[in-house]
């Protein structure tokens, strides 16, 4: 007589394997994919993309007035840090 339970359990253990292969194989192939790819696949014109580059510059937001309590509220200073960088 077969016995359903260990079927069952048979089964699901074959699931709880696959199902964990099959997304790393399904990742794998997404990969290998570029971005040229999925452009020519879209169906419309698709404009292509530019990068943005931007100035190496950084300031320190204590020299525009902000309080590094984690009270204060810094809206302002990060206001004019912000502004100085255009």
């Amino acid at each position: 007589m077969i016995n359903k339970n260990k079927l069952f359990i048979s089964g699901l253990a074959k699931s709880i394997f696959l199902l964990p292969a099959l997304l790393f194989f399904t990742t794998l192939n997404a990969q290998e994919r570029d971005l040229e790819y999925y452009l020519s696949q879209v169906p419309f014109a698709m404009p292509s993309v530019t990068v943005p580059e931007f100035q190496d510059h950084s300031v320190n937001i204590t020299s525009y007035g902000a309080v590094g309590d984690g009270k204060t509220l810094n809206t302002e200073a990060f206001a004019k840090a912000i502004k100085t960088c255009n």
